[in-house]
Parts: structure tokens; C-alpha cells; sequence
């Protein structure tokens, strides 16, 4: 294990290593001198920079894409997409950014490469090493999660409050949808956005409280006020996967919810489920199901 302390004030340093060096001490662990990085400003760590300004990735990281050349053909296409996908968490705009290279995986879609491509090549490499700065991950802080759909995708924000009352992005993330999610009907396909959304971070979200920010105003009843057995039964299933988490959704002009709206339409890969989650909101459903006030007829 790799230790490091970082604080940006020097006289701070002392009394807080020691606090952390009591704590280890009973805890009865031992740390590696050698192993052990005293008062930095930033470290490289699991292939990420972490600093005190943020996490951006590391030198090693962005190589592949200085030295990357440009796609030739639909399989360079996917390969450069595939290389791209991991820098989506580090800027809002790389889904855009990137569009006019994924119009060439279109179904019956003409392979040229021209100008546009050109220019989004240039720029979603200039975008992925020099993008948004992530906040780090601080339970403590005001958290709230911004979600939006479109019918080719949705698109999700995970924001910590600073003490200087600006929210930061800690995460984003975008995914397609399928054939038979395109078919939801709008208020269905928003409300699947929001319980992705909150899917996708659950590692930071569960056991905190934190607000769920949507641009569809019914939602508010459907996903937090309204009984189970006054809901559709599709509902009723987004409805059951949330009850592990602990929110109050809002409603947000669409106008002021500019980034996942961009990621719901403008998608930068998929981001799959944490492992095993699947299997976890089945045996839980299976788990309460019985004891919920709802018919039959809408649980089938």
C-alpha cells in the first residue's frame, strides 16, 4: 500500500500526520518509509493525477492519444471511440466534442472522412488531456445528481457543493439506449434516466442523502410522492430499485440543465452497471415484493 498526505498549507502538515500516524498506530498497521510520499502537491495514483485541485488522468494515459493515428476505417473508428470512452468521466463536453466521429458507425453511413472528422479528431484529443478537472469525492459535502433522457440516450452529472457554495463535477456518464427503451414513452424514458443515474454512482450515493435534479416536472410525483399502487407498473419497477437510496427530487428548468442534456444526446460510450448489480435489485424486489400494497395485476 502506497501512502501519501497532501495539504496546500506546509504549517498544517505536522499535526494532522501525526493525528493520522496515532490512528495507524493502534489500528496496528505498519507503513513503508519508502513507500510513504510526505507534503505533495500532487501524486500519480492508479493511473490518475491526484492534486489538490482535482484528478485529471496521468502522462502514460493520454500517450495513446498523442501518438494515436487517425482512424482509416470503421474498425480504427471503433478502436479511437474505445480509447476515448474512459476520458468521458473527465469532461462534460467530450460527448459532443465527438459526434461527428460516431455518425460514421451509422447503419448504411458513408465512410468519408472529411473536414468535420478532421477537426473533432484534433479537438476530442485536445479535450481528453487537457479536460475538465474532476472535484474529489467528499461524503461530507452537499451532493446532487443531474439526469435527463432523449430517445437515443441518457445522460447523467454527479455535483458536490464547495464551501464556496459552487457546485463542482465529481462524475459524468452517458448511455445509449436500446430499441425498446427508444420505444418508453417520454415520462418513462426520464424516469429510467433518473434511476440509471442513480444506479451508475450508487457507490457514492447509498447511505447518503442527496437531491435528484430532472427537467420533467411529473417525475416529482411518479419517483417520490405518489404510491406505489397508484403507478404504472413500469414506474412502479424504477420506484422499487430507488427505495436503497436516500434523495428528494427537484424540478430544474431544462434551460439550466445544460450538460446532461448534452450527454443524453451526445453519447460517449456506455458505462455498464457495478458488478453484480443486476442480480442484487432482483433478489432485492424478490425480497419485498410480497410486502408491498400493490396488486397482482400491476406487479405482472
Amino acid at each position: 500500500m502506497t501512502f501519501w498526505f497532501m495539504h496546500p498549507t506546509k504549517s498544517c502538515v505536522m499535526p494532522d500526520l501525526r493525528k493520522c500516524c496515532r490512528g495507524w498506530k493502534q489500528a496496528g498497521m505498519t507503513l513503508n518509509k519508502d513507500k510513504c510520499k510526505i507534503n505533495k502537491r500532487s501524486v500519480n495514483f492508479v493511473r490518475h493525477i491526484v492534486s489538490d485541485k482535482g484528478i485529471l488522468p496521468d502522462a502514460e494515459r493520454t500517450k495513446a492519444f498523442i501518438d494515436m493515428p487517425r482512424p482509416e476505417n470503421l474498425h480504427d473508428v471503433r478502436k479511437f471511440l474505445g480509447v476515448v470512452n474512459p476520458f468521458g468521466k473527465f469532461s462534460s463536453k467530450l460527448s459532443g466534442l465527438s459526434q461527428p466521429i460516431r455518425e460514421l458507425l451509422k447503419k448504411d453511413a458513408q465512410f468519408v472522412r472529411g473536414e468535420v472528422q478532421e477537426k473533432a479528431f484534433n479537438v476530442v484529443k485536445h479535450e481528453c488531456l487537457y479536460g475538465h478537472c474532476l472535484a474529489r469525492f467528499d461524503p461530507n459535502l452537499e451532493t446532487k445528481v443531474a439526469s435527463d433522457a432523449s430517445k437515443d440516450g441518457l445522460g447523467a452529472c454527479l455535483y458536490h457543493k464547495q464551501s464556496d457554495g459552487e457546485w463542482k463535477l465529481v462524475f459524468c456518464a452517458s448511455k445509449a439506449t436500446t430499441s425498446t427503451e427508444q420505444n418508453y414513452p417520454p415520462i418513462e424514458r426520464e424516469a429510467l434516466g433518473a434511476t440509471w443515474a442513480c444506479d451508475t454512482f450508487a457507490n457514492f450515493l447509498v447511505g447518503l442523502k442527496f437531491t435528484i435534479e430532472t427537467d420533467h416536472k411529473p417525475l416529482i410525483s411518479l419517483l417520490g410522492q405518489k404510491d406505489l399502487n397508484d403507478l404504472p407498473p413500469r414506474i412502479q419497477r424504477f420506484r422499487i430499485r430507488l427505495m436503497r437510496y436516500s434523495y428528494n427530487i427537484v424540478h430544474i428548468p431544462g434551460k439550466d440543465l445544460v450538460v446532461p442534456d448534452d450527454l443524453s444526446r451526445a453519447l460517449c460510450g456506455n458505462l455498464p452497471f457495478t458488478c453484480g448489480f443486476k442480480e442484487e435489485v432482483t433478489s432485492y424486489a424478490l425480497f419485498i415484493t410480497p410486502e408491498l400494497p400493490v396488486t397482482n395485476s400491476y406487479l405482472s
